[in-house]
Parts: structure tokens; sequence; C-alpha cells
């Protein structure tokens, strides 16, 4: 009898312990998908999703192993393993995946102001030829808010990212809900960058 209430208990550790690393299995699993659908580079993509799949591979042994446990403490013992690991692995992975796409969202508007600068001297130009420019102007003006507004957003995504400590501690999502509002920035932007390339073809002059 007290050998049949052991092994009930060992099954019911075990399949306790298997259906929490099948939990962190699931959002890894997860991760590799968001990786997949987001903005970041391939080699990027390719990069992190290595990652992910060698420790997705971990945890499967993992679970392999407390399948082959033959006590309680030893399913026991591979689930402080997979705890101790998931802690440690997946705040570093979330923070690397936000902080990547910082890093292009940054690209992007290094190259956006780069554009002011060609658009500025455009209109000293126009200036210059006696030419009004103040519809050029307030576009600009428009587009530089926007790009200031993107900036602060990713700075403020960059914060909240580097801020992760714990696989669940809300800093990911605030940092994804700041790029969030960076990309409505940035398409506004864009828009107000039309306006200007219309305006300057109106005025008959080159964007080179």
């Amino acid at each position: 009898m007290n050998q049949t209430l052991s092994d009930i208990r060992l099954q019911r550790t075990k399949t306790v312990v298997v259906n929490g690393i099948d939990v962190a299995i699931n959002a890894l699993e997860a991760a590799e998908n968001g990786v997949e659908r987001s903005k970041l580079t391939d080699s990027q993509k390719a990069g992190l999703k290595a990652q992910i799949e060698s420790n997705t591979t971990w945890f499967e042994g993992k679970k392999q192993d407390v399948q082959s446990s033959k006590d309680v403490a030893s399913a026991l013992q591979y689930a402080k393993q997979a705890s101790q690991r998931w802690n440690e692995i997946y705040p570093g992975l979330k923070k690397e995946i936000g902080l990547m796409a910082c890093d292009n969202f940054d690209a992007e508007l290094n190259k956006a102001n780069k554009a002011t600068a060609i658009v500025s001297l455009k209109i000293d130009s126009l200036k210059a030829q006696g030419k009004d420019t103040g519809s050029l102007e307030k576009a600009l003006a428009d587009y530089n808010g926007h790009i200031e507004g993107a900036s602060r957003y990713v700075a403020d995504a960059r914060s909240d990212f580097n801020g992760i400590s714990a696989p669940n501690d809300g800093h990911f999502a605030a940092g994804v809900k700041q790029l969030g509002s960076a990309e409505k920035e940035m398409k506004s932007a864009y828009s107000d960058l039309k306006t200007i390339y219309r305006l300057l073809l109106g005025n008959s002059v080159n964007s080179t």
C-alpha cells in the first residue's frame, strides 16, 4: 500500500513539473514566433531563433529527465534546475529582443535626421532665390517634431528593456508599447516628408 501511494505521489509530482516546463517551452515558442514576425533584420532573427531553439532543446531534455525520475526528490531537483534556467535566460532574451528593436529604430532615426539636413539646405537655396518657403518650413517643423517624439519613445523603450530583471516584470510590455508609439510618430513623419517633397517639386528644386 505504501509503495502504491509513493508511486502515485511520484507520478503527480512528475505531472506538475512537466506541466511547468511545458509553460516555459510554450513561452519560448511564442517568443520565436514573435521574433519571426518582428521587424528585426534577418541576421538578428537568425541569432535569436538559434538561442531560443537551443534553450527549447534544453527544456525538452529536462522533461525527459523528469519523466525518467525514480523518486520525488529527483523530480523536484530537475524542477529546480528548470526554474533556475528559466529565470536566467528568459529576461535576458526579452531584453536582447527589445534592445535590438531599439537599435533598428535608432538607425531609422539617423536616416530621418539626414533628411532634415538635406531639406534645410533646399529651403536655404529657395530663400536665396527669393521664394516663399513658409509652407516648407512648417512641414519641416512638423516632420522634426514627429522625429523628436519618436526619439523620446525609443529612449523610453530602451530604458524599459534595460530594466528587465524577471520573466514577467512588466518592463518588456512597457517597452513594446513605447515602440508602438514611436512607430506612429515615424508614420506621421513620413507623411510630412511626402508633403515636403511635393512642395519641393512644386518649386522645381531637385531633391538630390
